[in-house]
């Protein structure tokens, strides 16, 4: 490899990659196996020649066709007047070869297929047979070939691949092919595959290892054994896990039943409106995997990622997730994060190896560029309005009502100029263009041309439009930074102050961009009272990250701030709306991670509400707030507000009358959550998480057999 100017590969991905080259490089030559001591012909092509040995097989009705050839552009009237329908001639010559290859060798061997019903032999061999067993002299063909050893056929050896039949009464004995049968072992009938070739004993010592009897030999690998018997395995503990059914009303699943669980379907992670209602916050004991009230259950503390099942003193650990290489990430991203809480397996599938089907390509424009665009246009908007996209945070708070885009009208045009610089497509006629520029601005591509000819002006409508509207809605709020780096001076990362389950501190860097971020801004008899409580101050003087701890006061902050991520979506379809944010605040990390990302890059700063912002068949700001602070934000225009974390978080180590701050409670639960995945892909846990909605679109189910459990196969 040195000569070759290549490095030895020290890792798996590297090792991937060069023999991905070798392959792409590598030219071989294809060419068939040919032997002059053997010869595979049709009856027909073997006319003439002499052997030694000659096995006639493949000679029944389907195999050696005794139909008549049709002639082209004649039918059966014209080719009985032109003397051209020989019906008979291919049985006559299918004789003539048959006679001929019975006699062309010393030894002759042939299959009679007369005992299948599905396909018995050919006309010239059903005749031949016929014959001899009308005279008499059949039986005098029973003899076994002198090539087949005793040990072949003779029933005292279980593994032969031959035994003899008497087909009919007063015959002799056939030999006849043993593929695979059906013994009585102990009492019990199991299938037994015949042979004494390499393959059949390899698949004798398969089907004894799965059916659990002895059989003599050695595994080719105890990998393939441990992922024929994973799917048993999982699916034995996917039985036993609790679910709410077996429960009493008020029960619920303790914290320690995360021990015993393969999947999280089980529990309640993305909650409806009306399930959110009902919290376990002043639970006994806490955290929680949600309690069971009456016919419906309430929302789990996320207990992901799942531990994996270890088996005592076995070597299958390793093979079924619980022990594996360890996995080092210099930085983590929220995306990265998010995917080994939903199935480490999955993400280490795809990150790692690399493995996976391609995504198939549809012909309408992708979501994800969809959502980009939508993207841009927020970044904009905010561009006019002064705030740098990617670029420190504005020392200047102003509403976006207040600043340089303070109409609908001055915001719409930074959009509709966006638009037409970056996205030449929309004024295409096809398809996609069409329908995505009635999407997206509510007019079609006729009229987005006479607008970029200057023809026409535009007003405010369709998705963009709506988006406009809501921004300029939030008046008590300040855009400060839009897709803002989380990362520190000097380093393209920050790192997370996070703590493990047992309070022991577990850092990690964490690296991405915020889509947007809010400053507060308090109405003057509100921010003198806030500042008089000592929840804010005017000082400049350099503060340090304010504390997550519930032990420790929060301390007066200098600034208040909304984490906002936009999510583009269909719909929402009625009653759905908020989900796509409630999804946000109890199934992923994001918005709690990069809170706390905020709070250490910008010392003083607190945050005090984190949302989701819909941007669908209308916009909604959805944004989750700090409880504490009720009564100076329920009043403002900073989005449509909820209290998802009121009644449901609390810190490790309170007890059933918690005084800690609820949404500072859930930021530092989301970063445990974290921290967690980081150590299972420290610790080479990669476990698989069947789910119900992931497995059914997850790219590498076809090579984990764990997907089958929940259905994630079809």
């Amino acid at each position: 490899m040195h000569n070759c100017n290549l490095e030895v590969a020290t890792s798996g991905i590297e090792f991937t990659e060069f023999l991905e080259l070798i392959a792409s490089k590598s030219k071989l030559e294809t060419s068939r196996t040919t032997n002059q001591n053997l010869i595979l012909a049709t009856p027909e092509d073997a006319h003439g020649l002499q052997a030694d040995l000659i096995i006639l097989a493949g000679c029944d009705v389907d195999s050696w066709s005794m139909k008549a050839p049709k002639t082209p552009w004649i039918d059966s009237e014209a080719r009985i007047k032109l003397g051209l329908h020989n019906t008979d001639l291919p049985i006559r010559r299918g004789r003539h070869h048959l006679r001929h290859l019975l006699n062309a060798a010393k030894t002759v061997v042939i299959f009679d297929t007369t005992a299948d019903e599905g396909c018995g032999p050919s006309a010239p061999l059903a005749e031949w047979l016929g014959d001899l067993r009308l005279e008499g002299t059949i039986t005098k063909y029973s003899e076994i070939p002198p090539f087949i050893a005793e040990t072949e056929y003779l029933q005292k050896y279980p593994n032969r691949a031959w035994h003899l039949v008497s087909r009919q009464s007063g015959e002799e004995m056939w030999l006849t092919p043993r593929p695979y049968s059906m013994v009585i072992d102990s009492g019990i009938a199991r299938g037994q595959r015949s042979g004494n070739r390499g393959r059949d004993s390899k698949q004798r010592l398969g089907l004894a290892i799965v059916g659990g009897w002895d059989e003599q030999g050695t595994p080719a690998h105890l990998g393939t054994i441990a992922v024929a018997h994973e799917e048993k395995i999982q699916a034995d503990r996917f039985a036993r896990q609790p679910i709410f059914s077996n429960l009493e009303d008020g029960e619920t699943i303790a914290w320690k039943d995360r021990k015993v669980m393969l999947s999280s379907d089980a529990i309640l992670l993305r909650p409806t409106k009306n399930l959110v209602k009902t919290g376990g916050r002043t639970e006994a004991e806490w955290p929680t995997l949600g309690f069971k009230t009456g016919r419906s259950k309430t929302p789990a503390i996320d207990p992901r990622p799942l531990p994996p099942a270890e088996i005592k003193k076995s070597d299958i650990n390793q093979y079924i997730g619980a022990k594996t290489t360890k996995i080092e990430v210099e930085k983590w991203s929220a995306s990265r994060l998010q995917a080994w809480i939903k199935c480490p397996r999955e993400a280490w599938m795809k990150s790692h190896l690399r493995a996976g089907v391609e995504e198939a390509q549809s012909e309408d424009l992708d979501n994800r560029i969809r959502g980009t665009i939508i993207h841009d246009c927020e970044g904009a908007i905010l561009e006019s309005h002064g705030v740098e996209i990617g670029g420190p945070a504005m020392s200047k708070s102003i509403s976006l009502a207040k600043g340089p885009v303070a109409t609908q009208a001055k915001a719409w045009e930074a959009v509709l100029g966006y638009l037409s610089e970056n996205v030449p497509w929309l004024a295409r006629s096809d398809a996609v263009a069409v329908h995505r520029t009635r999407d997206l601005l509510g007019i079609s591509t006729s009229t987005w041309n006479q607008y970029l000819d200057g023809s026409i002006s535009l007003p405010l409508s369709g998705r963009l439009g709506r988006l406009v509207a809501a921004d300029l809605a939030l008046e008590d709020v300040a855009p400060i930074a839009c897709e803002w780096f989380c990362k520190a001076k000097d380093s393209d990362s920050v790192i997370i102050d996070a703590s493990d389950d047992s309070s022991k501190k577990k850092l990690f860097k964490l690296a991405g961009r915020i889509d947007r971020v809010d400053e507060v801004i308090l109405p003057p008899h509100l921010r003198t009272k806030a500042i008089q409580s000592g929840l804010l101050c005017d000082g400049k003087e350099d503060m340090k990250p304010l504390s997550l701890d519930f032990d420790k006061p929060c301390g007066p902050a200098k600034r208040w701030i909304i984490i906002r991520d936009l999510k583009s979506l269909e719909g929402p379809k009625p009653g759905e709306a908020g989900d796509r944010h409630r999804r946000a605040i109890f199934d992923e990390i994001q918005l709690g991670v990069y809170a706390r990302a905020w709070e250490i890059l910008n010392p003083g700063d607190r945050v005090v509400g984190v949302g989701v912002s819909e941007v669908g068949e209308d916009t909604i700001h959805y944004v989750d707030i700090d409880s504490d602070l009720r009564d100076y934000l329920v009043e403002l225009s900073i989005g449509e507000i909820f209290e998802n974390c009121q009644i449901h978080h609390r810190n490790l180590g309170e007890g059933d009358s918690p005084k800690s701050s609820a949404f500072r409670a859930w930021m530092s639960e989301r970063i445990r959550t974290s921290a967690r995945a980081v150590t299972a892909a420290e610790t080479g846990m990669v476990n698989p998480t069947p789910s119900d909605k992931n497995c059914k679109y997850c790219l590498v189910k076809s090579s984990c057999p764990v997907a089958s459990i929940v259905g994630g196969d079809d």
